[in-house]
């Protein structure tokens, strides 16, 4: 069977997909906060929220392939993120150039440094402008069986964010083999769906992420894990108050820290004091109510008729 290229209008996302079995690609083009933590929970972000004023632009390519799934992302706006891994799944995040900056925590990842988050990790990631990052998901079993085939044993990550540091070349490896999926998907999207192509771009994806987890990680320390903990508690406490009414006292009461405490995680792990989180919260909640009234009707771009990407940075530059 011959793989045909959709172009459909799904939830205000225009959509570009080529299907194949288990293989597809999907190409979003976005210009509104609520759409893009909508496309951007299928990447592990379950609560989203812009921290600067300014025009919101973003783009997102997803590639599916049989043991893998890929994705770039292109933003514009400073924003906060709390992400959440699926319990049967590994991620590998990387930044796609040397100008972007990812916030794990307190960790910072740049370029030639890559993040590991295995099966119910939870952490906040932020950015503080313009980026482009991307993201690598292996469901547990095929992790497994990769690290066996080629570092002669069955990896065992963290249950916790972990920075790794692999030899430049080698990180250089992974972001080209990266590059080529998403250019492959962007520019030449039934080549997803034949067999012999999807194989050769997965084989790279695989050999080079792999490569890269050869050595140790640098993990973060006992205080950092222990925040870590402390601000996935906050963020139930948050999702568990809809309405705003929490106050910082009442947050640090509940956490069993003092107000102290509590201003030093935040600043940390979120960038920001605890009031200004819970204010960020608050006006989360009113921007993404659940009414029409909240999304502008240009939130979207058709990706055919776009000859950039809404003028991003090309996506396949690699440093």
């Amino acid at each position: 069977m011959k793989p045909c290229l959709h172009i459909a209008l799904h939830s205000r996302i225009i959509l570009v997909s080529v299907t194949e079995r288990m293989r597809n690609c999907v190409i979003s083009v976005m210009n509104d906060p609520s759409t893009l933590r909508d496309a951007l929970r299928a990447e592990g972000l379950i609560d989203f929220a812009i921290t600067s004023e300014g025009r919101c632009r973003a783009r997102l390519t997803q590639v599916t392939l049989d043991g893998l799934r890929v994705a770039a992302i292109e933003e514009t706006l400073p924003r906060i993120a709390f992400v959440k891994v699926p319990a049967d799944r590994v991620l590998i995040s990387l930044p796609l150039d040397r100008a972007s900056r990812l916030y794990w925590g307190s960790m910072s990842g740049r370029a030639d440094e890559l993040v590991t988050l295995t099966s119910g990790a939870e952490i906040h990631t932020r950015i503080e402008g313009p980026c482009r990052w991307g993201n690598i998901w292996f469901s547990v079993e095929n992790f497994a069986r990769y690290t066996k085939a080629l570092l002669g044993q069955t990896l065992a990550l963290p249950d916790h964010a972990c920075i790794w540091r692999p030899p430049s070349g080698t990180a250089r490896a992974l972001r080209r083999a990266h590059a080529e999926t998403i250019r492959a998907a962007e520019t030449r999207p039934t080549a997803i769906g034949e067999p012999e192509p999807a194989h050769g771009l997965e084989q790279q994806l695989v050999h080079a992420a792999i490569d890269c987890l050869a050595g140790r990680p640098c993990p973060p320390s006992r205080a950092s894990q222990h925040r870590q903990r402390l601000m996935s508690s906050l963020e139930r406490l948050v999702a568990d108050h809809p309405h705003g009414d929490l106050t910082v006292a009442a947050l640090s009461g509940a956490l069993g820290v003092s107000d102290h405490v509590l201003r030093r995680c935040c600043r940390l792990q979120l960038g920001m004091s605890p009031s200004s989180y819970l204010r960020l919260c608050r006006r989360r909640s009113a921007a993404y109510a659940p009414t029409a009234m909240n999304r502008r009707p240009d939130a979207l771009l058709p990706i055919l008729q776009l000859k950039q990407p809404v003028g991003l940075d090309d996506a396949q530059s690699d440093d």
